[in-house]
């Protein structure tokens, strides 16, 4: 069991209805655990990532479109184009699938495969899934590409993943992947494409920039977040837990700055303000 998951239920129940007089650290550790008590977390019990064997990780194929976000949104697509094509002509009869995660404003998550060249992925040719509430989008990028590779490997089909993050990407070939469940489980599912000789391999394309499969997949994911999860086919990450805990921990302090912001002179003043590190 993890220290977070062990020492947690411990902690509510020790300060629970209990007030320290004139012990103000004693207060404050009986209100943040008030507050981690509202926010009615579950925190799962944390198990070991079983790794693969270094014989057995595969070589990741993985191409980021070489331009800036900052070159016009033209530009930008008809470079992802570029890539998308160059990469597709190095793997024989390669399926193109484009795979998204979303994260709502009241917490849904999900996410989101979408291709038109692999013969009925389903019924209305896309694939969505609904994640643990306040997960991270990296979490909920992951595990669609989790989605797509495994889909290509069931039906023994070479393809490109096309995917707009960066950092799910660069997660995949980390030492020390920051969502290492997820991440091990998209490489045990490579390690079996590459022993049956498949190729599938992955493109970064900027977001938002009129790219078709891309801006189809980016409303199926927000569409997903309206389906129904039943908790059996992801666990909830503890990093996404421990973003939910911090934001819920800043939410007073963020919402008074919101207040403070509606009557300055400056806006913008205001917001360099709060964006500068000051001793």
């Amino acid at each position: 069991m993890s220290p977070l998951s062990a020492s947690c239920p411990a902690l509510l129940c020790c300060h629970q209805n209990i007030t320290y007089p004139g012990r103000p650290s004693q207060n404050l550790v009986k209100a943040v655990c008030d507050n981690y008590r509202a926010l009615n977390l579950h925190v799962p019990e944390e198990q070991a990532v079983p790794h693969l064997p270094p014989w057995r990780i595969p070589s990741l194929d993985v191409t980021f479109t070489p331009i800036t976000k900052d070159a016009p949104p033209i530009l930008q697509k008809q470079a992802a184009l570029e890539t998308i094509a160059s990469v597709s002509a190095s793997i024989p009869e390669a399926h193109h699938i484009y795979v998204d995660g979303s994260v709502q404003a009241h917490g849904s998550s999900a996410c989101a495969v979408y291709s038109t060249t692999m013969p009925h992925p389903a019924q209305e040719g896309w694939i969505g899934r609904r994640l643990p509430n306040s997960s991270a989008s990296t979490f909920c990028e992951l595990h669609g590409i989790l989605d797509a590779v495994s889909l290509l490997v069931r039906r023994s089909l070479n393809g490109v993943v096309v995917c707009d993050s960066q950092s799910a990407l660069h997660s995949l070939s980390s030492p020390t992947p920051s969502y290492g469940r997820v991440a091990q489980d998209i490489l045990r599912h490579l390690a079996l494409p590459h022993d049956a000789s498949l190729a599938i391999a992955f493109v970064w394309t900027p977001s938002h920039i009129g790219l078709s499969g891309n801006e189809t997949v980016d409303r199926l994911a927000k569409a997903a977040c309206t389906l129904d999860w039943d908790g059996t086919h992801a666990d909830p990450s503890l990093l996404c837990l421990r973003h939910t805990i911090y934001s819920a921990a800043h939410a007073s302090t963020v919402h008074s700055r919101n207040a403070e912001r509606a009557n300055i002179v400056s806006k913008q003043h205001h917001d360099h303000f709060l964006q500068c590190r000051h001793e």
